[in-house]
């Protein structure tokens, strides 16, 4: 005797996702079962959200300072005696600078070199010596006729390389800078804090750099004493990223 058994399609579909259900979570306790199982740990972070700002103050101030580069150069037939030419008139450039109480510390040699002097056929004629001094002058009312009378006590040999003015007692400068840096960061992040309807927290990080830039040297004609030197400003620059909690 046989049994027909006539399943229609929605009984079929019921019957065969019954199977495969209990299939799979035979497998996949058997599965489980073998494998360790895992362990999850959750997390909370307590980090407020910030936002992050970059403030500049600047502030201007009289230079105190003015380097001058000055170099000796003497040539000679041989090197002993270039270079013997070129201390005599070093020696005369300093005990001018001494004269115009620049102090010795304030004197630094900053170069010395010896190099074969040649003709244009390229044959040896010689030698020449350079010697470098760096000065610091302190007194900038006097500077320009200090300049002078070191370059003549040197004579012609005497070559003004270079100068630069430097801003070095600028402590309450930068203090001042900083307070400028700090508003400026705090009105920034107030700004943005109100456009997104938060509130401005308290400060997470600040990082500062800063920065004095100097003017370029001026002279101008002096009297026949001495050549006349401009100081000008200097400006002192802060800049902080400053990180700002949101509420």
């Amino acid at each position: 005797m046989s049994t027909t058994i006539t399943l229609n399609r929605r009984t079929a579909w019921v019957g065969l996702c019954a199977v495969l259900a209990v299939g799979g979570a035979f497998l996949a306790g058997h599965t489980l079962s073998q494998a360790p199982q895992p362990v999850y740990a959750a997390s909370v972070s307590a980090t407020p959200t910030g936002i992050t700002v970059t403030g500049i103050g600047h502030v201007t101030g009289t230079p105190d300072v003015l380097t001058v580069e000055l170099a000796v150069t003497a040539a000679a037939g041989d090197v002993s005696t270039a270079l013997d030419e070129v201390s005599s008139n070093l020696a005369q450039v300093r005990k001018a600078l001494t004269r115009r109480r620049v102090a010795a510390a304030d004197i630094q040699t900053s170069d010395l070199s010896v190099s074969a002097n040649t003709n244009s056929d390229g044959t040896q004629n010689g030698y020449q010596a350079t010697e470098s001094l760096q000065v610091d002058l302190r007194d900038l009312k006097h500077a320009g006729s200090t300049i002078t009378a070191a370059t003549a006590a040197g004579g012609n040999a005497v070559r003004i390389n270079g100068m630069a003015f430097d801003l070095r007692h600028n402590s309450r400068l930068l203090a001042s800078a900083r307070t400028a840096a700090f508003a400026d960061a705090r009105a920034k992040a107030k700004q943005y804090a109100d456009a997104a309807h938060r509130t401005l927290g308290q400060v997470l990080q600040v990082t500062e750099s800063d920065s004095t830039q100097n003017p370029s040297p001026e002279s101008r004609q002096g009297s026949a004493a001495s050549v006349a030197i401009d100081p000008g400003t200097s400006q002192v620059s802060v800049s902080v990223d400053v990180v700002f909690a949101l509420a």
